[in-house]
């Protein structure tokens, strides 16, 4: 078990922590005695091979110039410190406290720039852990973003107490078609990337890195299965589908929470009552979710959206989870979208630093959104909308780099809200039933 906050009470986390190492001494990381400054960090960023046409016709061959770097050292209130770049694609950051990093790069054409390229407005995108202990370099490789198919949109929920219990079933995920044609969800994957894994304890990074950071795929625990038999459930076209936890109205609940009585599907757990007007998602993964009403849709977790596959013929793997538990690796030839989303939560990040990657870096580079868990409620993490189809259709950006790709933002169920680059987005509509 990852010792992070999840929906279990505290009480159960706290229990996590004595069961499986975390020790407050790991603190001493990120506040060690005397002033602990140490030289600067200096990056250096460039374009991925992938766009090395990019590179050469606009002069970044040797470095990309203002791109933002972006720092933030774990175990602090999160708020990125963004520096741009000098015309050789360099920045310092100077006397910095020794500990654990994130180190994203972005950057975006101007409207100038992709006039020049004969091309779309494009984004991109790099990001990684580091452990910095004095001066030290490192390079960003900016990878372009790709339109794809279908990606996930928007995540949402957070859970405050609601008469002394935490509420966790308002929590809803949408899927976008980011593509120029008709793609139907009958059958398609939606799941829960393996989010476990300690800086130390009883299972940590390293021991699990082999499957954190498998370039074969995504393994997982907890996945759906949308319905249908193959053209029962189209999506067009910069339309959106809403997959609620609970189709119910939440408001009721909280005034924060969504109503999500019109959500496209829902998931559906042993545990569940059922809406009998919205479709449902079965659980077809190794393990029913705690509390059973479908898997966890909070914006601190790995997601993945792929095409059908057979579960029984899938490799299989086991980890030591809270107990041991068996784990099937979705391919990934299969693999639509891989979306790595995080919290704000300084405290525990002080208790258990984050491993380095939550996947590997070929289907997500850094994870992103920063939710503040309990308190933005009227907040999801949404993608950002890098540019629009001559017809006002959205296009949404997608670098494989959630800390860059991913914006805290009002949540707007069922259609794009407006966190968008450059005026160069609109609002995209919501999928017809």
């Amino acid at each position: 078990m990852r010792c992070r906050p999840r929906s279990e009470s505290i009480h159960l986390v706290l229990l996590a922590v004595l069961l499986f190492g975390c020790r407050a001494g790991e603190v001493e990381l990120y506040e060690p005695e005397g002033s602990g400054l140490a030289s600067g960090l200096t990056v250096k960023v460039e374009l991925d091979s992938a766009a090395v046409d990019i590179a050469q016709a606009l002069g970044w061959a040797d470095g990309v110039p203002e791109a933002e770097v972006r720092l933030h050292r774990i175990g602090t209130d999160f708020q990125w410190q963004t520096v741009l770049t000098d015309s050789s694609g360099a920045v310092v950051f100077p006397d910095l406290l020794p500990g654990q990093y994130r180190l994203a790069g972005y950057r975006t054409l101007s409207e100038e720039e992709a006039a020049e390229l004969g091309d779309r407005r494009r984004a991109f995108g790099d990001g990684r852990m580091i452990h910095f202990a004095g001066a030290s370099a490192a390079t960003l490789r900016l990878a372009p973003d790709e339109r794809g198919s279908l990606v996930i949109g928007e995540v949402y929920g957070t859970a405050p107490k609601v008469n002394e219990v935490n509420w966790e079933y308002h929590e809803y995920l949408e899927v976008y078609n980011n593509s120029d044609t008709t793609i139907y969800l009958d059958g398609k994957i939606l799941g829960l990337g393996l989010h476990w894994g300690l800086a130390d304890g009883a299972w940590s990074c390293e021991e699990s890195r082999a499957l954190h950071e498998d370039p074969g795929g995504v393994w997982t625990r907890y996945f759906h299965r949308f319905p249908g038999s193959g053209t029962e459930y189209p999506l067009a076209p910069g339309e959106t589908a809403v997959v609620a936890r609970d189709a119910i109205d939440h408001s009721q609940i909280h005034p924060s929470f969504p109503d999500l009585t019109d959500a496209d599907f829902e998931l559906f757990g042993p545990s569940d009552i059922d809406t009998p007007s919205v479709p449902n998602r079965p659980e077809i993964g190794l393990a029913s979710w705690f509390r059973g009403h479908g898997m966890e849709l909070w914006p601190m977790f790995p997601y993945f959206l792929s095409e059908p596959v057979d579960v029984e013929t899938l490799p299989r793997a086991w980890a030591e989870l809270n107990i041991p538990a068996e784990l099937v690796r979705i391919p990934r030839e299969a693999l639509l979208d891989v979306v790595a989303t995080e919290t704000n939560d300084a405290y525990w990040e002080q208790i258990c630093p984050p491993c380095d990657q939550d996947v590997h870096r070929d289907f997500d580079r850094l994870a992103g959104g920063f939710i503040t868990h309990g308190e933005d409620l009227e907040y999801s993490v949404q993608r950002l909308v890098i540019d629009s189809t001559p017809d006002g259709r959205a296009i949404l950006q997608d670098t494989n780099t959630s800390a860059v790709d991913l914006v805290r933002a009002l949540y707007t169920v069922g259609t794009l809200p407006q966190p968008q680059l450059g005026g160069a987005g609109r609002a995209a509509g919501k999928r017809e039933h």
